[in-house]
């Protein structure tokens, strides 16, 4: 009985002591640890972040060891709320505590609310609010004996429920606010030791206005390991632009990026991440240049699937991406930047820096491309290097590309087709290869509008492009494996319509309706190019001559920087040029054919303005070309103005090269009052009529030309006189009237030799004057130009100007009768020359023979012999001046000499005589009358052409005794 009171009492005492603990345990959980809490929590807040925290109540229950939490807040030390939870609870998991796991059953936050902030060093307010409560110090760490691992964790489950983050980010000088809400976090299974029964599983959810955040899957931290999906959907341009865009060189200013992928994350000594089905997309996106105050680059869409990614592998897979509707803005400045490059220039030397190549410790990177599809795209160029600037358009752009991958090596099949703003469509379908390059195409245009490619021309020339198509088909190969590159062209080309013009000139310089290359050959190394035929209908040509003297054409040979360049130091030595070297580029055109073409030429050097106009020019040149020693043909025919007609034949060097070219040129009917300015220049008259032709050949070595130059004038007749500084000073029209035969018609040979490199060489001057001297020689010697007639007789043309009369007789000397058949002849063949018969005496001669007559008749030895009429005269002398005075004449004549001894007998004795005034008047005017009347009645010269002029009682003695009486020549 007793014992049994006993084991009662120690019963009852063992229950009294459990509910005595239990009554503690239940205090201490109910009251003492919610009232510990309460003022632990704050203290916490402030010593470990600094902020002011406060509860508004905190609740345990010590049997469902569930902790809650209300109204918790807190505010930093600027007294701004940094954190807001309205509801906490904790469920802590009691069996776990007897196996050393710290375990929760489940962590529920219910509406939390947190305030961070970016700080202008890039901190986090959080974490800079940790870092002021513990600064860094320079004791060493206390170095553990023992290492410890982290605290063994479980957490069943983690519900993070329409929670908020107010971000703020204060980086620059205007603030920007970002929402994160709501967010939420599902979590469970989380472990910090190794377990077996599976992974945590996790699901996080968050939003920023319309950017959406989903990730989830499954997570180890022992070891590390997490496999998952992320998506990040509609994440829109203004919050890429805030926190990406001090790493971008460009402006955003629309769209939104949605991304995705699955993943797997592990670390075991190395990190290791591996993404599967991973996709972009990128939306109405736009993006502005820095200089740039517009969009300059637009793209609807961008989609890039299938993305798998292996960091530790190192290797990227992409699947095909697609581009819709891009436009972009392509701008190069006058310095040849291009705009979007620009900002790709670092700007800090630091950022050139190369990074370490790690290339021997790490394999290189595996990348492929599964393709790129783009379409509908636009593309503008805009150019301001070129003297005039650019601007260029594609439209409706379209390119495919197959795989690529870092093989460079492997070809890539491509496809390119747009259309250009300003005309035409290209397209190129083929093969490329970038390392080495090599490229296959096959190229086309179609209507291919060249007017807005013409600056591009006009940088190397001063040719203007204003308007024109182009046609091209054909296959391009290049291939750089080996230097220099090699490559080639094949195919045809049309150009149409081209209109062009010498640069800021209004008129046009060249066009055609169509020029046509067909088959193309060419080579790029060595350079080669062979056009089997060149087609060329309706050429049209414009030649101007300057009043300064140059062609319009000349101009196309200077460059835009010619008319800036410094003048070239003249005693600065310069390299010779060898005309033997090889050509840069060796050509050959197997037929040029020509149709209906035309040239017009002016020439404003003389006033008024030479025009005149090729037409209907048709030909061909075979074999033209620049490799000795093949020569081309070359025959052509064509109009010149409204009657002409134009041959040309001949043969032409290679092109470039030393080579002989002969070629042959005739003209026929060709209207002469369309050289009227340049007959007005030289000769003072203008053309009334007249037709000209031309027979030239021209014998051409390297660049020294000599021509043979047959000129017929047929009928050419001057019109009005033209005031002239350059006219000659002759008369004109008696040098063409004694180069015109009877028909009318003038014949020369013009011989002409000279440089064409000569800037003082041209062809059309030398010619001009050529004919202008022979014209002004004809009228300076005008029976000279009577040479030829002249020359049949055996006589030359000077001889015919005049004849030789017997002193004191109207009788002509020995011979000179037949110099009047050579004149009329002539006289016959010029019907416009007139002859002006002019008689004439030389006083002392005709004097003297006068004398002499009335001597011997006054002596009665007029019909005896020379002995005898010299004695008769001796005699004479001797009887009235004495036998001393005629041997002191005797003497003086043996020693003087020249004059004859009968001459002198009849002057001393007719020293006293005078001879009538009229009878030397006489005596010149029955010369020319008979002259007149022998020319018109003998030799039937028309009364027209003859006219008898007042006779000279003066005229000029000559060297043989004679009396010469001159003739004149006059045009009507």
């Amino acid at each position: 009985m007793a014992r049994q009171v006993s084991g009662n009492r120690t019963i009852k005492r063992i229950g009294l002591w459990l509910a005595v603990v239990l009554l503690l345990y239940m205090l201490a959980g109910f009251v003492a640890l919610p009232w510990w809490l309460e003022r632990q929590v704050p203290g916490r807040f402030r010593d470990q972040l600094g902020w002011q925290a406060e509860v508004e109540d905190i609740r345990f229950n010590p049997l469902s060891l569930a902790l809650e939490a209300s109204a918790l807040s807190a505010t930093d030390s600027r007294g701004e709320s940094v954190l807001t939870v309205p509801e906490l609870r904790v469920d802590l998991s009691f069996l776990h505590l007897f196996t050393g796991v710290l375990a929760f059953d489940g962590i529920r936050v219910t509406q939390p609310q947190l305030h961070l902030e970016l700080l202008p060093g890039g901190q986090i307010s959080l974490l800079q609010d940790w870092q002021d409560q513990h600064p860094a110090t320079d004791d060493p760490e206390p170095e553990s004996d023992t290492e410890s691992g982290p605290i063994p964790l479980l957490l069943r489950s983690l519900v993070l429920a329409e929670g908020q983050i107010a971000l703020w980010d204060r980086r620059t000088d205007t603030p920007r606010h970002f929402d994160i809400a709501p967010l939420n976090l599902n979590l469970s299974d989380l472990a910090t030791f190794p377990r077996d029964d599976g992974d945590s599983w996790y699901h996080l959810q968050a939003r920023i206005g319309d950017q959406h955040l989903s990730w989830e899957g499954s997570l180890s931290l022992a070891p590390l390991y997490s496999e998952g999906r992320l998506t990040l959907d509609d994440l829109d341009y203004d919050t890429l632009a805030h926190f990406a865009g001090a790493a971008l060189p460009y402006t955003l200013t629309d769209g939104e990026v949605s991304v995705s992928t699955d993943y797997q994350l592990a670390y075991d000594n190395r990190l290791s991440l591996v993404t599967t089905g991973g996709a972009v997309t990128v939306a109405e996106l736009a993006i502005r240049e820095p200089a740039g105050e517009d969009t300059g680059l637009a793209l609807e869409r961008l989609t890039l699937t299938d993305i798998r990614f292996s960091l530790l592998e190192r290797w990227l897979e992409l699947g095909p991406m697609t581009l819709q509707n891009l436009s972009l803005e392509l701008a190069r400045d006058a310095d040849g930047q291009l705009n979007w490059f620009k900002p790709l220039v670092a700007t800090d030397p630091a950022a050139n820096d190369t990074p370490e190549d790690d290339s021997d410790s790490a394999p290189a990177w595996q990348w492929s491309l599964a393709g790129i599809n783009l379409t509908g795209a636009n593309l503008r160029w805009q150019d301001q290097q070129p003297p005039r600037p650019v601007s260029l358009e594609a439209t409706d752009l379209a390119l495919t590309l197959g795989p690529l991958s870092e093989q460079l090596s492997e070809p890539v099949d491509y496809l390119l087709e747009t259309g250009v703003a300003s005309g035409g469509q290209l397209s190129a379908q083929g093969q490329v290869t970038l390392t080495p390059l090599t490229l296959e195409a096959a190229v086309s245009a179609r209507d291919l509008a060249l007017a807005p490619l013409s600056p591009y021309i006009e940088q190397a020339s001063q040719l203007a492009i204003r308007d024109g198509r182009l046609a091209l088909d054909g296959e391009l190969d290049l291939d750089d494996q080996k230097q220099p590159m090699t490559g080639t062209f094949s195919g045809s080309a049309e150009i149409g319509g081209l209109v062009t013009a010498v640069v800021d000139r209004e008129e046009e310089l060249l066009a055609w309706q169509l020029l046509r290359l067909a088959p193309i050959e060419y080579n790029l190394a060595p350079a080669r190019l062979e056009i089997g035929q060149v087609t060329l209908t309706g050429p049209q040509a414009q030649l101007l001559r300057e009043a300064s003297g140059n062609l319009n054409i000349a101009a196309l040979l200077a460059s835009p920087a010619d008319a800036t360049d410094a003048p070239a130091d003249p005693d600065t030595p310069t390299e010779p040029v060898s005309k033997k070297e090889a050509p840069g580029l060796i050509f050959r055109i197997g037929e040029l054919a020509l149709s209906g073409g035309q040239v017009a030429y002016t020439d404003r050097s003389v006033s008024p303005a030479f025009n005149t106009r090729l037409r209907a020019l048709d030909g061909q040149v075979i074999g033209l070309s620049n490799i000795p020693p093949q020569q081309g043909r070359v025959q052509l025919s064509g109009r010149v103005g409204e009657s002409g007609q134009l041959r040309l034949d001949g043969t032409l060097s290679p092109l470039g090269a030393e080579g002989d070219s002969t070629l042959t040129l005739e003209l026929s009917d060709v209207s002469m009052p369309t050289f009227s300015p340049y007959a007005g220049r030289y000769l003072g008259y203008g053309i009334d009529r007249g037709k000209l032709g031309l027979g030239l050949d021209y014998q051409l070595s390297g660049t020294e030309l000599s021509a043979e130059n047959r000129v017929l004038l047929d009928r050419l007749e001057l019109g009005q006189a033209v005031a002239s500084d350059e006219a000659v000073q002759a008369p004109v029209s008696l040098g063409l009237a004694l180069l015109r035969d009877r028909r009318g018609v003038i014949e020369l040979d013009i011989p002409v030799s000279g440089n064409l490199d000569d800037p003082d060489f041209r062809l059309d001057r030398v010619l001009w004057r050529t004919f202008v001297n022979l014209v002004v020689k004809a009228a300076a010697s005008p029976f000279s130009a009577l040479g030829a007639v002249a020359e049949m007789a055996g006589l030359s043309g000077e001889e015919l100007g005049a004849v030789d009369f017997v002193p004191g007789d109207v009788a002509l000397a020995d011979g000179e009768a037949d110099k009047l058949a050579v004149l009329a002849q002539a006289l016959v063949e010029r019907p416009e020359l007139i002859l002006e018969v002019r008689g004439a005496v030389v006083p002392s001669r005709d004097g003297l023979a006068l004398h002499r007559q009335a001597l011997w008749q006054q002596l009665g030895v007029a019909e005896a012999g020379a002995s005898t009429r010299i004695g008769a005269l001796e005699g004479a002398v001797r009887d009235r001046f004495g036998a001393a005075t005629l041997d002191a004449m005797r003497e003086q004549a043996a020693a003087a000499g020249g004059e004859p001894w009968a001459d002198r007998l009849v002057r001393r004795l007719t020293a006293d005589r005078s001879l009538p005034p009229e009878t030397l008047g006489r005596l010149a005017a029955a010369r020319g009358e008979w002259l007149h009347r022998q020319l018109s009645e003998q030799y039937h010269i028309p009364a027209s052409q003859l006219f008898l002029a007042e006779p000279s009682l003066d005229a000029p003695a000559s060297d043989d005794g004679r009396v010469t009486v001159p003739f004149s020549l006059q045009a009507r």
